[in-house]
């Protein structure tokens, strides 16, 4: 063989076999695989663990098979494999297996090979034989529990194992152990197809048969009654040993052994019931019915409420119980109704859709007999009644149903039901079960409205009851499938109309009203927020939706002085709430514009009455000034003195007795009144001039500033010294404001000398971390300090010192570091102003330099210039600085090294 081939092997063994070597043994516990180099060399190949090592130490490591018969025992094995262990492709995954050892009783093993041998003729000898071929009554199975995000995702395929794994696959969902014949390459079973063998030959063909035929059946039933009897996360049928599955069947080993399984579990109370505890009930094959996984499992679960004992099994599991020679029941309407009947006060207190649920399934069986009798059908109360053989019902949808619900009893509800639980009840119940006829409707109608009278003029107070149930019917009846056809019985409707059964809409908190014909206005061509609002002010309005039959007597929407002229003049107008007073708004300025498009002839200004009445509607948008955006506004009315302004005043002050309405967003209705417009320099001239200023409300002032900053550029000089005088500027940490010209521009290279403490920085909305318009406006417009000024030197010395003094030496030098920077980098323009004498003193009246803990003149010191730096290094503290201005050198005296400093440099 081959290196190559042999590398081949073992990687094989370490993929299929090594993760699962420990399966059977008893005390091994981990195994570690690792290669030798010709140098010596170790490589790490595979590592495997048993994790849980010392909690299964005892139920491994007993000895089965010798003596009497054990009890059969189960637990949990987790075993971790690693992979490329210390490397950086190191992989582990860990699978958890269930341990099954079953164990028969030495002597009945014994008993039933000397049958299945017989005759024989020396007994002793085939124990013998047992014993010395190790043929002990013992059998393990490992079934691996289902865990995707643990364990690789692979179909799993059982093998035989003889303590080790064998190279002999079953396709079972789990390993199978035993003591096994096997050949003498431990490559397969002994033959049991073999001729003229000889007694040992025959007595391992017959133990193996024993193994598969009675002890692998008993433990792996065993094994079921197990997991059934524990919480499990999986499928206990994910066990079953499939038929389909089986392939040669181990030399007929193992052929029939789904059948044997099957008949051992049938007798045993395995088979766990569908229910939502865990563990499950359980019960034998012949107590239970089965269904199949992957159907309704919803059923399943309103079934097992009702007490039927639902099993639900894989198909593959059906078919085998199908194919058997036990008469299981399957689950079918036939079979699950006498369950159902045997506990209708369990079916009854289902929830309804539970019920229909179960309705539905009975309805596939197509025979209305299993529906009878049991609490199955909705009707309109919301209830389930068992249907009476013996009475007639109308069967009506759910429209029907909650208009007509108080008035038959023992309509049914078709919207609990399928439609094919309604074909089948309206088929096989001809004559007794009904849809909602004409007639039935103008019955109910009258059974309802009776005694209400006939036509009158006007509006007739209505119980509140009638009043909503009559409007109930009319919507309901306008969208009637069958409304034609009562409409076109000219009688019937006639009848009808002549009722007093037009309910008016109405407000809350007023008398309910109802008419039989009148002045009204008609729904149909009016959104539902403007009838609304209409009927808030009392104005006649018939509810939506309503029969196009009715058009005639109406008065139509469009005509807005019919409106104008129907609002109360004797006592004030109903409160609207802000949507209604948007809808009503834009309800008469479509009216209104289309009306102003069409020559003074045809509609003339609106008389002082309509336009009086127009005023005190809250439809005008008003600028309030708490709201800065222009979008956001408040209806209300438009007294005489209000003023109009345009789109482009979106802020407003707050005038004494002065209302601003916004032109633009009402156009129309300002339009009708004749109304003059504002623009909003105007506006906002008169909030900063004279006493307004001081006079504005501290909520509004932030909105007017940020107009005054936008329109910024539309001022003139005078108005752009006035606004630069205002204090609206937030600075620093304790809530001080100061005016534009009072403020260091964040942007310029000043900033950087100044900290929030100093509240010359804007903070806030104004703050340069913001990056918002304002403060960019204000920056590009120059009204922001941006110059280094004598006096903001020397405060800024000040603060130095001060800093110093207050233990904060190090936050003083980075200051006086920027503030020698920027007097180098001052613009030429200024630079001259650095020879002037009281500059000149300012840098030198004091030491102010903080440097090691104490503050130096800057005659103690220099900067870090390559030429000087070698001359003075050692006689003068130098500074993290290179000046490069020759006015700044000059002015701080170093443009030359005096003479005493190269004398000590030489010294030193």
């Amino acid at each position: 063989m081959s290196v190559q081939a042999a590398r081949e092997l073992f990687d094989n063994f370490i993929k299929d076999d090594l993760p699962e070597v420990m399966l059977f043994l008893k005390h091994i516990t981990s195994i570690e695989l690792y290669e030798l180099s010709p140098d010596g060399t170790k490589t790490d190949l595979a590592i495997i663990q048993i994790k849980n090592a010392d909690d299964v130490k005892a139920e491994r490591s007993k000895n089965r098979g010798r003596n009497s018969r054990a009890e059969t025992i189960h637990y949990e094995l987790k075993i971790a494999m690693t992979s490329n262990p210390g490397s950086i492709n190191s992989k582990t995954y860990t699978r958890r297996w269930i341990i099954t050892h079953y164990v028969n009783n030495f002597s009945t093993a014994f008993t039933a090979v000397v049958e299945r041998l017989d005759p024989v003729e020396n007994p002793d000898a085939i124990r013998t034989m047992m014993i010395s071929d190790k043929l002990l009554p013992h059998v393990a199975l490992a079934f691996p529990v289902p865990d995707a995000t643990t364990s690789p995702k692979q179909i799993f395929s059982g093998r035989l194992f003889s303590l080790l794994p064998l190279p002999i696959i079953t396709h079972f969902p789990l390993h199978i152990h035993g003591r096994l014949a096997l050949n003498p390459s431990r490559q397969n079973l002994r033959n049991a197809e073999g001729t003229a063998m000889d007694l040992r030959r025959r007595l391992r063909v017959e133990w193996n048969r024993l193994v598969f035929t009675r002890f692998v059946p008993e433990a792996w039933v065993s094994l079921m009654k197990y997991l059934v009897s524990t919480s499990r996360d999986f499928d206990v049928f994910d066990i079953w040993p499939i038929s389909a599955v089986i392939r040669d069947g181990g030399h007929g080993y193992w052929q029939d052994l789904p059948k044997l399984f099957l008949k051992e579990a049938a007798t045993r109370d395995v088979w766990p019931l569908w229910s939502k505890q865990s563990p499950p009930r359980r019960k034998q094959l012949n107590s239970v019915v089965l269904a199949m996984k992957g159907e309704n499992s919803d059923l399943h679960t309103a079934l097992a409420s009702c007490n039927v004992p639902v099993v639900v099994v894989p198909p593959s599991v059906l078919d085998d119980v199908s194919a058997s020679e036990f008469k299981a029941k399957i689950l079918s309407p036939a079979t699950a109704v006498p369950f159902l009947r045997d506990n209708s006060k369990a079916l009854s207190g289902l929830p309804g859709i539970a019920i229909k649920r179960i309705c539905d399934y009975l309805v596939t069986a197509e025979d209305i007999n299993l529906i009878f009798n049991l609490p199955i059908i909705p009707n309109v109360k919301g209830a389930h009644i068992s249907l009476s053989p013996n009475r007639v019902y109308t069967l009506a949808d759910e429209s029907e149903a909650a208009v007509f619900s108080a008035i038959d009893l023992n309509m049914l509800a078709a919207e609990g039901m399928s439609a094919s639980t309604s074909k089948l009840l309206l088929t096989q119940c001809e004559g007794r079960i009904h849809i909602l006829e004409p007639k039935d409707v103008v019955s109910y109608l009258k059974k309802r409205a009776g005694g209400l009278g006939v036509s009158k003029a006007g509006k007739v107070a209505a119980h509140p009851s009638i009043h909503k149930w009559l409007a109930e019917f009319w919507t309901w009846l306008d969208g009637w499938k069958r409304q034609a056809e009562l409409v076109k019985d000219q009688a019937s409707w006639k009848a009808i109309l002549q009722l007093h059964a037009l309910p008016l809409r109405t407000a809350d908190n007023r008398p309910a009203a109802r008419v039989a014909g009148g002045f009204a206005i008609h729904p149909s061509l009016v959104q539902e927020e403007v009838l609304s609002t209409l009927v808030t002010l009392e104005v006649p309005v018939l509810p939506s939706p309503f029969p196009d039959g009715l058009c005639a007597m109406l008065v139509s929407a469009s005509d807005v002085k019919f409106i104008l002229r129907n609002l109360s003049k004797k006592k004030p107008l109903p409160h609207l709430n802000l949507f209604s007073r948007e809808v009503l708004k834009n309800f008469l300025a479509r009216q209104l514009s289309h009306l102003l498009l069409l020559p003074p002839s045809t509609f003339p200004v609106l008389d002082l009455e309509c336009q009086t009445a127009l005023r005190a509607l809250p439809v005008f948008p008003v600028r309030r000034p708490e709201h800065r955006d222009s979008d956001i506004v408040v209806l209300d009315t438009a007294p005489e003195g209000s003023l109009f302004v345009s789109r482009s005043v979106p802020v407003v002050p707050k005038f004494p007795k002065v209302r601003f309405i916004d032109y633009d967003a009402a156009m129309p209705l300002c339009q009708a009144l004749k109304a003059e417009v504002l623009d909003e320099i105007a506006v906002l001239k008169i909030a900063i001039t004279g006493d307004v200023w001081t006079q504005l409300e501290p909520g509004i002032v932030p909105a007017v500033i940020d107009r005054l900053i936008w329109r910024l550029s539309d001022f003139d000089e005078p108005m752009r010294r006035m606004f630069s005088e205002l204090k609206f500027i937030d600075v620093g940490n304790q809530g001080a404001r100061k005016s534009p010209n009072s403020v260091i521009d964040p942007t310029s290279s000043l900033a950087c000398l100044f900290d929030l403490e100093d509240e010359v920085l804007p903070t806030g909305k104004f703050a340069i971390e913001k990056e918002g318009p304002h403060i960019r406006r204000l920056c590009n417009s120059n009204m922001l300090q941006t110059v280094l000024t004598d006096a903001i030197i020397e405060e800024r010395i000040d603060k130095i010192v001060a800093l110093s003094e207050e233990g904060q030496s190090e936050r003083g030098r980075q200051k006086a570091l920027r503030l020698l920077g920027l007097l180098d980098k001052r613009p030429k323009e200024q630079s001259s102003s650095l020879r002037s004498s009281e500059l000149k003193d300012i840098l030198h009246r004091k030491a102010w330099i903080p440097l090691r803990d104490q503050l130096c003149h800057l005659s103690d010191l220099w900067d870090s210039r390559p030429t000087d730096i070698l001359l003075c290094d050692w006689a003068l503290r130098t500074l993290p600085i290179e000046i490069n201005s020759p006015n700044l050198r000059t002015s701080i005296g170093w443009d030359v090294i005096p003479f005493n400093v190269l004398r000590r440099q030489l010294i030193e």
